[in-house]
């Protein structure tokens, strides 16, 4: 079981934060952990990696975030895995590419996987 815990760096709205929660159980529970009270805590960090604004007519902005996924025993302090990937989004401003960033990124992907499939091996051996 992982306790998912968002931190937030950049200043997200409520409706961010809760939709990057939700994104972190879809993380544990699609990967096959459980998500909820733990002395093992997945946290994630956002932060903004690139922002750039299109030459095209409107302007478009491309935001780049760069999301931290760390997991922590919370007993000792240590931590057991961490990973990080980017996801860019375009839209009329800023706020609008950060939301559709965070909403599209994809909780099975590959890497997910494999972070979370290492992170239960390390955990079952501290057991």
């Amino acid at each position: 079981v992982l306790a998912p815990e968002v931190r937030d760096s950049i200043g997200l709205s409520d409706e961010l934060a809760g939709i990057l929660d939700g994104k972190m159980v879809q993380m544990c529970t699609l990967n096959g952990v459980d998500a909820g009270p733990s002395r093992f805590v997945i946290t994630s960090e956002i932060k903004t990696a690139d922002k750039s604004m299109t030459a095209t007519i409107p302007p478009k902005c491309i935001v780049e975030i760069a999301m931290y996924v760390t997991v922590t025993d919370t007993l000792t302090a240590d931590v057991i895995s961490k990973t990080k990937w980017s996801v860019k989004a375009v839209e009329s401003n800023e706020d609008k590419a950060v939301y559709k960033a965070i909403s599209r990124m994809n909780v099975k992907s590959s890497q997910i996987r494999k972070f979370i499939t290492v992170t239960k091996n390390k955990i079952e051996g501290l057991k």
